[in-house]
């Protein structure tokens, strides 16, 4: 028998989920209340991208990520603005089961071996955006 896992995705910035591309607010912009609903409603995983771009909004969407992982049974993985190995910390920190790297970025990979040291390789993940021919 096939298994397939549900994992849905939010993106969060200043603290609120948001469309990924416009950043405009979706629904209520709570994070916990639709985490909750994908929690509710059979997602195995949830994926929340941290899509902020200073300190203030960062320190914002990982009191969120804390808030989600109180909130719901889910395992959360969590990525997006990682710039130093102590975001790797916040992250793992929030209770997210994996903190995922962004392979693109040459910064992150240079990070992935110092991280799977200090956290261990079962609390991180790579992501690669590519496109095969």
């Amino acid at each position: 028998m096939n298994y397939i896992n549900l994992i849905p995705s939010i993106y969060l910035f200043e603290g609120k989920v948001v469309n990924k591309d416009t950043k405009e607010v979706i629904g209520t912009g709570n994070p916990v209340e639709i985490a909750t609903v994908y929690d509710n409603n059979g997602a195995d995983e949830l994926l929340v991208f941290d899509i902020s771009s200073n300190d203030s909004e960062h320190e914002a969407n990982i009191s969120a990520m804390i808030n989600i992982a109180d909130s719901v049974d889910i395992p959360m993985l969590v990525g997006g603005n990682i710039k130093r190995l102590e975001d790797v910390k916040k992250y793992i920190y929030t209770g997210a089961k994996k903190a995922i790297l962004d392979g693109n970025k040459e910064s992150n990979l240079e990070l992935v071996s110092e991280a799977s040291e200090r956290f261990g390789s079962d609390k991180i993940a790579v992501m690669i955006d590519s496109t095969f021919d």
